[in-house]
């Protein structure tokens, strides 16, 4: 918890010297809008790489499928 304070009143100290003029009120909308702005970007990053994940594990399958077709027709062969 003392981590989130410090990177909230980081990024607090950061928009207040852009915006001089702000109240709290302000600060903390843009700050807000901010976290949910990162908090959805990571949201589809982790939807990409599941996607992508899921195509590697499809791909990774269909190998050892033909992998393992081929070793049975040498099985075939050999009996």
């Amino acid at each position: 918890m003392e981590e989130v304070e410090r990177v909230a009143y980081e990024k607090y100290k950061i928009i207040k010297k852009q915006m001089k003029n702000a109240d709290n009120e302000t600060i903390a909308i843009l700050m807000a809008i901010n976290s949910l702005s990162t908090q959805l970007e990571r949201e589809i990053q982790v939807e990409d790489m599941e996607k992508e994940l899921e195509i590697l594990r499809a791909k990774q399958l269909e190998q050892l499928k033909v992998k393992a077709t081929a070793q049975s027709d040498d099985d075939e062969d050999d009996a």
